[in-house]
């Protein structure tokens, strides 16, 4: 489930960025399967902004497959919108705890 989150983000990112931003990239639909020569990340994995064109057609990175990528790059960083993706997917907002985990554990323990 974290790699699919991560594919979403960095596909979101992709999809509005300039530029081809999956550096060395590769997707296979199936595990242990090649990768699809080719392949270039499509607009409807887009799950917020593509509209859907058929019944069959559908949005949204697959929770199936393999999404390789050596890095991401960009010729023009959207920052509003790396802020956004980053408050609803990682911790960066959270403030670091006074101590380290491991005495935090050990103050827990004593007040048992």
């Amino acid at each position: 489930y974290d790699e699919w989150k991560v594919a979403n983000l960095l596909t979101r990112l992709a999809l509005k960025e300039p530029g081809e931003n999956f550096v060395d990239n590769e997707y296979c639909r199936k595990w242990g399967a090649d990768p699809s020569p080719g392949w270039q990340l499509p607009f409807r994995w887009d799950d917020i902004d593509y509209e859907p064109v058929g019944e069959n057609d559908t949005r949204g990175v697959p929770r199936e497959g393999r999404l390789a990528m050596k890095g991401y790059t960009t010729t023009v960083e959207f920052h509003q919108l790396r802020s956004t993706l980053g408050e609803y997917v990682l911790l960066s907002g959270i403030q670091r705890p006074g101590q380290a985990v491991f005495e935090i554990e050990n103050d827990a323990h004593l007040d048992n």
